[in-house]
């Protein structure tokens, strides 16, 4: 059978593939992810970024928990962020997902809290 396919490839969360009229599937092979920086993180404003597939172009958002900054590291700039954020809303911004520490629903001291435990023993005071 000659299979006429696409040009543009399909995909899902997992592969991404070329597609027939048929239905049949080549070049099936599974998504290699890389990290996107959209916006840098300051001290000021919370950063953004997601991953994107470096063959299709397939994205997935994502946020690391206690990451305000979204520098993809749990540090103290990460507390100075949600202290500006706790004293000051309306001028400082963050990913509230990931400041949301504790998964109450709101963002306190109770989450820096979390996040300095976590930041000098990660082991015994793990996040999420």
């Amino acid at each position: 059978t000659n299979h006429t396919y696409r040009s543009e490839r399909e995909k899902d969360s997992i592969n991404h593939w070329y597609e027939c009229e048929c239905g049949d599937k080549k070049d099936v092979d599974v998504h290699t992810f890389e990290w996107i920086i959209d916006k840098e993180a300051n001290f000021a404003e919370s950063g953004s970024k997601h991953t994107e597939c470096t063959v299709c172009g397939e994205e997935i958002l994502d946020y690391i928990l206690g990451d305000v900054n979204g520098d993809t590291y749990i540090t103290n700039a990460d507390v100075l962020m949600i202290f500006r954020y706790i004293y000051n809303p309306e001028l400082y911004h963050i990913n509230d997902k990931a400041g949301d520490v504790n998964k109450d629903g709101y963002i306190t001291n109770a989450d820096v809290l979390e996040i300095y435990r976590y930041i000098y023993n990660p082991e015994l005071y793990p996040i999420g």
